[in-house]
């Protein structure tokens, strides 16, 4: 797989016109910019494999090999943390998970990785993961009254995945590969938030899209309860799900295929 070099350039046009924008939103006594910092923890199950060649060579590495389960990850937790610049209706979010599979299990059956072979019944254990950031500028836009509090948000920016595949055998085998792809991503947040209540609710969704020859897919979806302590502080729980796809255009390509979910979140959103 080559090296990121371009990056596309929407993630330029995105930054460059919200800086520009945001203080000019300013409306009397009112602050021009105000921030968000949101800590998260998901959990829930998790499959799929990994298939890791050396140089494309087909003989390098088995079909979808290994499996999530063979390496004993069958859950898996999640941290990530956004960053949120809001004023009046624009606003740019940048948010980092990092996906744990990490887990002790048994071949089932030989495979090869990366130009190791791994005997049958070969104790495996994976210090893998995948790490997600995502930089989005959103537009709310209000349906119906402030009463009703329904506000619709479509989101467009830059998603970056970095996967890390480290896998060491008993016998002595060991694989150490990692990654890193940019693509264009496009989401909507659906928000209810009624004036004359603390409690809140979002519908949320994002989706990569293909740029040039990076096969790369990843599906976040998510629905939010969530309830306001304060001015500044806000709980919430929330309900998701997550894909994760790619594939790369060697000969024989580096392939993963993972499935988080469904799975249950907890965070807060601090607002200063």
């Amino acid at each position: 797989m080559r090296p990121v070099r371009n990056r596309p350039v929407g993630l330029l046009a995105i930054v460059t016109v919200t800086i520009a924008l945001l203080p000019s939103c300013q409306s009397s006594g009112e602050r021009a910019v105000t921030f968000e910092v949101e800590p998260s923890l998901r959990a829930g199950p998790v499959s799929g494999y990994f298939q890791i060649p050396s140089g494309g060579k087909p003989e390098s590495t088995s079909l979808k090999r290994p499996t999530l389960d063979e390496l004993g990850i069958t859950w898996s937790a999640q941290v990530g943390l956004g960053l949120r610049a809001r004023a009046a209706s624009h606003d740019l979010y940048l948010d980092g998970r990092w996906l744990f599979l990490t887990g002790e299990g048994h071949a089932s059956g030989d495979f090869t990785s990366q130009g190791e072979e791994f005997p049958d019944g070969a104790k495996l254990e994976s210090d893998s993961g995948i790490g997600t950031w995502a930089l989005t500028y959103g537009y709310s836009i209000p349906l119906g009254s402030e009463v009703s509090g329904w506000t619709l948000a479509p989101r467009v920016g830059i998603t970056g995945v970095t996967a890390r595949f480290k896998v060491d055998g008993d016998h002595g085998g060991r694989t150490n590969r990692s990654f890193t792809h940019l693509v264009p991503t496009l989401g909507v947040e659906l928000v209810l938030a009624p004036e004359a209540s603390a409690w809140r609710f979002l519908l949320r969704g994002q989706t990569t899209l293909t740029y040039r020859d990076r096969n790369l897919h990843v599906t976040d979806i998510g629905a939010r309860f969530g309830r306001e302590f304060s001015e500044s502080l806000e709980g919430w729980l929330e309900l998701g799900y997550q894909h994760f796809y790619l594939q790369d255009s060697q000969t024989f390509p580096n392939q993963l295929n993972i499935e988080f979910g469904p799975t249950l979140g907890v965070g807060i959103d601090w607002r200063f």
